[in-house]
């Protein structure tokens, strides 16, 4: 018996130590593109002979947040460089979070986003050229394991690049998989430290400034082009953007206002984090400093969006990080309410992410059930309705799951809703440049459920409302603020 469980234990020790993610070795090498190396590629592109062809670039980072190869960044640029003397571009710069790496379901799933908008009428019509770019860390402790569901996708996408997406190599079997389990749920506490003390470093930053400020240069906007920059910041990935971005912004933004500028030069055209599961706390600091911003423009620097079915980060994120109400450093009292209103203890703002506090969520998603639905008859001219300018302001539409019939939504600000005296939402709101929603499971369904049909329809919806809040002017009265906490 003895015996027995010394055999497992090491059996068990052995697949550990064998299934760890590699740390301090790039998965994608620059200079391997071509059909037969699809999945080793730092740069992937399509070769399709219908449709718009799309491609996506890869950056690695290292444990401790440095690029694992510059040259995947220096690459990166220089295919921006090539695309953008034939065409405008729309970019598209994606973050992954927990249990993901350059070589998961993650890359499949996001390259078929790509491809959707690529293939998106209202793309095609404004002649843009769809462009990613993956920032890859290491989201996973383990080698992830690829689902039956992310290799029909990628089947379905292999035509496109002549091979398949990622790398087998890099990935656990099904059993292997299983047994390690456990060990990946407990690996929560070093996963999320890593997003939020080692990778959002300097690299990241740069990263993602110098690849949108390469088609938001000023000698752009003197050339009349039309480019698009688009983040989107999934779970940890949010953290890992929140962190990085948020830093790095103060400077910019503030350099502006102090020039009088109504609106500073921004280089993304939407920010957007998808259930993000970053201590709330930080979504505070933020938002309380784009609270100055909304006083010179109308349109959201970044919009946070959490599903009310994400069980992950309303249940699990509070339950990993419980014993930090113990932390000397998260004893202070906020009050959100007012000075004379119930505190609200730090750590209460650590535990909660951002769509699952209260005292910050600032735009809530319901159903429009007066809003006139046109007859759209698949996903695609929903999305393309979507990012109609002519639309009512603050509505968008989805296919529903269940039958298919088209749903209307409203984004319902609610710091212009406590003005009004709502009952539902009483509580005081400030008016922010940093837009915290909650959406109902309905559009996003669970914590991963970000590349469905409906939530790119949402985000079309986002899109348009965003850019139809940049033609508005600033708010008369700046808004009393949060800092008075």
């Amino acid at each position: 018996m003895k015996s027995y469980l010394q055999h497992q234990l090491l059996t068990l020790l052995f697949l550990g130590l064998t299934s760890c993610a590699p740390w301090n070795a790039e998965t994608r090498k620059v200079g391997t593109s071509g059909l037969q190396n699809v999945a080793d590629s730092a740069y992937i592109e399509s070769h399709r002979k219908i449709g718009p062809n799309y491609g996506c670039s890869f950056i690695e980072f290292d444990g401790k947040g440095g690029f694992l190869d510059y040259g995947q960044y220096q690459h990166a640029l220089a295919k921006l460089d090539e695309l953008k003397a034939r065409s405008d571009v729309l970019l598209v710069i994606y973050c992954h979070g927990w249990n993901n790496n350059p070589q998961s379901g993650d890359v499949i799933r996001f390259v078929g986003f790509l491809r959707r908008l690529a293939d998106s009428g209202s793309i095609r019509a404004k002649h843009l050229r769809v462009e990613g770019v993956y920032l890859a860390w290491r989201g996973s402790q383990y080698l992830p394991v690829a689902s039956r569901d992310d290799q029909a996708e990628e089947r379905a996408l292999e035509p496109d690049f002549g091979g398949p997406l990622v790398d087998t190599r890099w990935h656990n079997s099904g059993s292997v998989g299983l047994l390690l389990s456990p060990a990946k749920y407990l690996s929560y506490w070093a996963i999320k430290d890593r997003a939020e003390f080692h990778v959002s470093r300097v690299p990241l930053s740069r990263a993602v400034f110098g690849l949108a400020f390469n088609l938001k240069s000023p000698s752009e906007s003197r050339k009349g082009r039309q480019h698009r920059v688009f983040i989107l910041g999934h779970s940890f990935g949010a953290l890992l953007l929140e962190q990085a971005i948020g830093q790095a912004s103060v400077g910019l933004l503030m350099s502006e206002w102090t020039r009088d500028k109504s609106d500073a030069r921004w280089p993304f055209d939407l920010i957007v984090f998808l259930n993000s599961a970053a201590p709330s706390l930080y979504a505070k600091q933020l938002g309380e400093f784009l609270q100055y911003d909304h006083r010179r423009t109308a349109k959201p620097r970044i919009v946070s969006i959490t599903s009310t079915g994400d069980w992950a980060t309303g249940i699990f994120h509070p339950l990993g990080n419980a014993f930090k109400r113990f932390a000397p450093d998260l004893q202070r009292q906020y009050y959100p309410n007012g000075k004379y209103k119930e505190p609200v203890p730090a750590w209460r703002y650590y535990d909660r992410t951002p769509g699952h506090n209260s005292d910050l969520i600032n735009h809530v998603v319901t159903e429009d059930h007066n809003a006139d639905k046109p007859n759209l008859v698949d996903d695609d001219a929903v999305f393309s309705w979507n990012l109609r300018e002519t639309n009512p302001a603050n509505v968008f539409f989805t296919r529903s799951r269940l039958d298919g019939k088209l749903q209307a939504w409203e984004i319902m600000d609610l710091t212009k809703n406590a003005e009004r005296g709502s009952e539902k939402y009483a509580q005081k709101k400030y008016a922010s440049n940093y837009w915290i929603a909650t959406v109902p499971p309905d559009i996003v369904k669970d914590h991963t459920d970000i590349w469905s049909a409906p939530c790119m329809e949402m985000l079309a919806g986002v899109y348009r409302t965003v850019e139809q809040l940049g033609q508005q002017p600033a708010p008369a009265q700046p808004k009393a603020s949060m800092q008075a906490d």
